[in-house]
């Protein structure tokens, strides 16, 4: 399980002041019981329903006590030997930032390209969707045209500021939650991590990338890319993929309606909807 995974990851470098919660979307498997057993030091809330990723995450934040609070998904782990410490103390020295992400990597090394993003705007999401970074991303000069959306010209290896990041792993300081607020639950499933780093930036706090602590991420183990045969798992899978691109086009008349003239607007819900029956979706 991973769940079970993640704590004994955070077990291992747990300092004696820090507050470890667990908030349980009504889940069905045992995780519940398992860390109540298995790891008595862990505050547990159970909610009687799902109530989806943002609204979850919400509940741990308005309990939690510290100066800093970690968002961590239950299928990431940490490293013992990069200490999250090392975040806290960047953030105890640059006052302006907010939010902190750590180099995510995939089970094969990788980066998790979602902890290294720009602001998804709509040219920055077309230049991504029609596959141009893929191709010219890291090309010279092309690269500040068409790698928007991830920030393909910057360094992997250097701390320094980004658009946006991840929720499956984020440091964030409490008293800039306190003036932005907290994740926006109409986002039930997917861009509430985007929605929140923009207002942060609107806000604004810095939003570092911090490539010397590692976060391991065992992607696509829930959600969106499950791939199991099991005909509830389909139907899932099906539900997610339609929160996906529900949550494209509530991220862009949130953030860009009153921004772009209208023909805009149906270009870019037009093509939501054309990539999500591309999809199958």
């Amino acid at each position: 399980m991973y769940l079970s995974k993640a704590l004994l990851s955070i077990e291992a470098q747990k300092q004696s002041d820090w507050e470890v919660i667990v908030v349980d979307n009504a889940s069905t498997d045992g995780s519940m019981e398992m860390v109540k057993k298995t790891f008595p030091w862990v505050r547990t809330i159970a909610n009687k329903e799902n109530m989806g990723f943002a609204a979850g995450n919400n509940v741990g934040i308005r309990v939690a006590k510290g100066q800093y609070i970690m968002l961590m998904n239950s299928d990431a782990e940490l490293y013992v030997n990069f200490p999250l410490t090392e975040i806290l103390e960047y953030m105890d020295v640059h006052k302006d930032v907010g939010i902190v992400s750590p180099k995510v990597v995939l089970r094969d090394g990788s980066l998790d390209n979602a902890c290294h993003r720009g602001e998804p705007s709509p040219w920055n999401a077309l230049t991504y969707y029609s596959g141009l970074e893929r191709m010219f991303g890291y090309t010279p000069l092309l690269n500040r045209i068409v790698g928007g959306y991830h920030q393909t010209w910057k360094s992997h290896n250097t701390i320094h500021d980004i658009d946006a990041c991840t929720a499956a792993a984020i440091i964030v300081r409490a008293t800039a939650i306190d003036e932005v607020g907290l994740l926006d639950e109409q986002f039930f499933m997917y861009g509430e991590d985007l929605d929140w780093c923009l207002r942060f930036k609107k806000g604004g706090w810095r939003i570092v990338f911090y490539p010397h602590v590692h976060v391991l991420h065992h992607k696509n183990k829930s959600g969106i890319a499950r791939d199991d045969d099991h005909p509830e798992k389909h139907r899932i899978k099906k539900r997610t993929h339609a929160h996906f691109f529900d949550t494209m086009v509530l991220f862009y008349d949130k953030h860009y309606l009153s921004a772009y003239p209208r023909v805009v607007q149906a270009l870019v819900h037009g093509g939501i909807r054309v990539i999500q029956r591309l999809k199958g979706a």
